[in-house]
């Protein structure tokens, strides 16, 4: 059967949240979806309970389970449900969210007035943290991008201008598979390497300031593991590892009429990585060293071709990374309390 979406839904032991994701995702207003269903071997009974919607659900039929081998993690997982959809376009769903009855319908109404290969809305963001909820609203302004680096313009102008999830975003799949983007094998920040390489291959674009998506931060999401007593030595420098795979690409993006807003992207993150432990700095364990925090600042680029291609920002991401470490860290310490 050929659908027109594909909700690709991800799972690894989320037995206590999928039932809640697949009433949302099965509730749609919009008929022709294809309910993938990625099962990354999990050791509870997440599982169990999508066969049963499979089995009894009036769109059961449309719910399709493919597994891996053994649990491979999140980007192998999204990159395994890219090569299944049988679609147009595909939406990312996690298996601890929820979405309106009319996401999907707002969506792809959006992407077929404007022949849209990406459509982006608003979400909310639900933090769960120590018995306490908190919930934080990321609203999109509206706007349509109808010209080559337009959107990518856009992206990268100002940091944070796109929040890095790739849920709550449709995507044409003919795109993400003639471009070849895949996920990187990493458990965070897969998102944020996959976003902002997707928006340079993107010509016609939308937002839409509509919020369609409840984002549940979990106490022990990955998202959220760093809000306990300890920070792990080791989460970070898999961050930092993640933002190089971006840092490798450089000369692809070289050419492009946003280059140095990318490289002030991709420079600012791990100067915030940096700041974030100096402010944490007792609880992150073991410690880091001044030497290795200013490792995190390395340029792809060398003075020569910072001073010809970048800006004054990336200039002192440079600079900061040159000194003698001592007086770079210390310099990034007096700044915390400035700025």
């Amino acid at each position: 059967m050929t659908y027109e979406i594909t909700i690709g839904i991800p799972i690894y032991n989320k037995e206590k949240y999928i039932a809640l994701t697949l009433e949302t995702a099965l509730a749609q207003t919009y008929q022709s979806i294809e309910f993938l269903v990625l099962d990354d071997r999990g050791t509870d009974g997440s599982m169990d309970i999508v066969r049963e919607y499979q089995q009894t659900h009036p769109r059961g039929k449309d719910i399709r389970i493919v597994s891996q081998p053994h649990n491979m993690g999140i980007g192998e997982a999204r990159n395994r449900i890219m090569e299944e959809a049988r679609c147009k376009y595909l939406f990312f769903l996690d298996a601890d969210d929820t979405i309106t009855s009319d996401t999907i319908e707002i969506l792809v109404n959006a992407a077929k007035e404007y022949d849209a290969q990406v459509v982006m809305a608003s979400y909310d963001k639900i933090d769960y943290v120590d018995d306490t909820i908190k919930k934080n609203r990321y609203q999109l302004p509206s706007m349509v991008f109808q010209e080559e680096n337009a959107f990518a313009i856009y992206a990268f102008h100002k940091y944070g201008a796109l929040q890095a999830n790739i849920w709550n975003v449709l995507m044409d799949l003919s795109l993400i598979r003639e471009s070849g983007i895949r996920f990187v094998d990493t458990d965070f920040w897969e998102d944020m390497v996959f976003k902002y390489e997707l928006v340079q291959y993107v010509t016609r674009a939308v937002l839409l300031p509509a919020v369609t998506y409840h984002y549940r931060c979990l106490e022990n999401s990955l998202s959220n593991r760093q809000n306990g007593n300890e920070i792990s030595k080791e989460r970070i420098y898999r961050n930092v590892a993640t933002v190089d795979v971006m840092k490798q690409r450089w000369e692809s993006v070289l050419e492009k009429p946003y280059f140095s807003n990318w490289l002030n992207f991709v420079m600012k993150t791990d100067y915030y990585i940096v700041r974030y432990v100096l402010k944490n700095r007792q609880r992150v364990k073991p410690s880091i060293c001044n030497s290795d925090l200013q490792s995190f600042l390395y340029s792809p680029l060398s003075l020569y071709d910072t001073l010809r291609y970048g800006t004054l920002q990336s200039l002192f991401f440079k600079i900061l990374y040159l000194l003698p470490a001592p007086i770079s860290i210390e310099f990034i310490k007096i700044l915390q309390y400035i700025l």
